[in-house]
């Protein structure tokens, strides 16, 4: 929640996400900017492979155990383009 420009993780392999946090460890990027970054990575695959161009109809359920992760919550309504209502 305190990353104001989370960086690009790759979200469709592990093996890529887990060298573009390695990379963002050895230049020192925040600890929080790259845990946000791995949410924003969730968020977007979802959005490309399981809504993949479909309209989600409002009011949009986030439910189960990562719904209580903040984070997640905030990727996926700036991915999503959701607001507090939605």
């Amino acid at each position: 929640m305190q990353s104001a420009n989370p960086p690009r993780i790759a979200g469709r392999c592990s093996v890529f996400a887990k060298s573009d946090m390695i990379h963002l460890q050895q230049i020192a990027t925040p600890l929080h900017d790259i845990v946000a970054g791995l949410c924003f990575a969730l968020a977007r695959n979802f959005r490309s492979t399981v809504a993949r161009s479909k309209d989600l109809k409002k009011p949009v359920c986030f439910l189960g155990g990562v719904a209580a992760n903040a984070g997640m919550v905030r990727a996926f309504r700036e991915v999503l383009n959701l607001t507090t209502e939605s």
